[in-house]
């Protein structure tokens, strides 16, 4: 874009939270967990801190165990179990 053309559009951005006092990796983490995007919780429901929750990630999609209820609610979710009815 020429520099003569351009349009200057002033912006206002409003900041919300900032991850500065974190390392990038412990940002993306609790802002990935406060999204709900994962889930840093054991087997046992306790919440896990970063280092332990990336030492018990597995390397692939197809190492991770089952989680039976998950599975459950797939298998009902594909039957049409969670389908809303219309009244």
């Amino acid at each position: 874009m020429d520099k003569v053309n351009a349009i200057h559009t002033p912006v206002y951005l409003r900041l919300i939270y900032t991850y500065t006092m974190y390392t990038i990796m412990e940002g993306i983490y609790i802002c990935y967990a406060e999204q709900q995007y994962i889930w840093p919780y054991s087997a046992d429901g306790s919440h896990l801190q970063l280092d332990i929750f990336k030492s018990q990630l597995p390397a692939s999609v197809a190492s991770l165990q089952d989680d039976p209820y998950r599975s459950l609610a797939a298998i009902l979710r594909k039957a049409g179990g969670y389908t809303k009815v219309r009244r």
